[in-house]
């Protein structure tokens, strides 16, 4: 497997529990508490393995070797799926602060843990479709076979490293079980801009 599809396969992932994150949000909000435990587990497999598994592989090994190919960090694609990182990272801030006063009933908290669960599921799910469709085949196409072999070896090395905390084997036990729980698609995938809101929360 080339190291861009194993990120797309990452991002099928992310997606599946995105989904399920959305539907503990949307029933907290008819119910008027949040059910803890599913909402814990989504945090913390976005915190160590979206972010800390997937996006380290992005910005820390593809992002950077585009960097040396010439693509800027400041401005165009990199620069945005890098700055939609920042704000999916203070969506989940927000979300682990409301967290504990939704699960109490607290219907202030349950209305911020909901909004900052879709803010970021229409940020991530539209941040997703730009780097399957846009950016990942703009590396394919820019970086060469040697820098694609120098890709792989890095991933490796990184995913080694990660397995040896059990970070990646927990989470994706983590994905399995939650998604098996229900899933409704109330999230319109591609809007991409939903985390202003939440990254007041995170401030």
């Amino acid at each position: 497997m080339t190291p861009i599809e194993i990120l797309m396969q990452e991002h099928r992932t992310i997606e599946r529990v995105i989904n399920r994150l959305v539907t503990v949000a949307d029933a907290a909000l008819d119910e008027g508490r949040l059910e803890r435990q599913p909402a814990l587990d989504a945090l913390e497999f976005i915190r160590d393995f979206a972010d800390g598994c997937h996006h380290a592989k992005e910005e820390g090994h593809l992002f950077a070797l585009m960097a040396e190919r010439g693509f800027s960090q400041e401005q165009g694609p990199l620069a945005v799926m890098l700055f939609e990182h920042e704000q999916g990272r203070a969506c989940v801030r927000a979300m682990t602060t409301a967290v504990e006063a939704a699960a109490a009933g607290d219907r202030a908290a349950v209305e911020a843990f909901a909004q900052a669960a879709q803010a970021y599921a229409e940020l991530l799910l539209g941040h997703i479709q730009k780097e399957d469709g846009i950016l990942y085949p703009m590396a394919e196409r820019a970086l060469t076979p040697a820098d694609h072999q120098a890709l792989a070896a890095r991933f490796a090395a990184q995913e080694a490293a990660d397995r040896a905390t059990g970070a990646p084997q927990r989470c994706l036990a983590l994905a399995e079980e939650l998604a098996s729980g229900p899933v409704l698609m109330t999230v319109a995938s591609g809007a991409g801009s939903g985390c202003h809101v939440c990254c007041h929360h995170g401030d």
